[in-house]
């Protein structure tokens, strides 16, 4: 049986894809910055009412 996958799908895949690439030699907490600086980027976009938690700084609080 053929299947084709719709478009929707096929874009949601690629763009997973190109975020694994992007993160896939980074530590824990690297990933974490990463993560946190593009949800500052997206609230300071939009202004949201939003306040960004940080569990750890750096790498040195992630251990202690």
């Amino acid at each position: 049986m053929n299947y084709k996958e719709p478009d929707a799908m096929k874009e949601i895949h690629e763009i997973r894809l190109k975020l694994y690439e992007e993160k896939k030699g980074l530590s824990a907490v690297e990933k974490a910055n990463k993560t946190n600086q593009t949800a500052e980027d997206i609230i300071k976009e939009y202004k949201l009412k939003i306040k960004l938690i940080r569990r750890t700084r750096n790498y040195a609080d992630a251990v202690a």
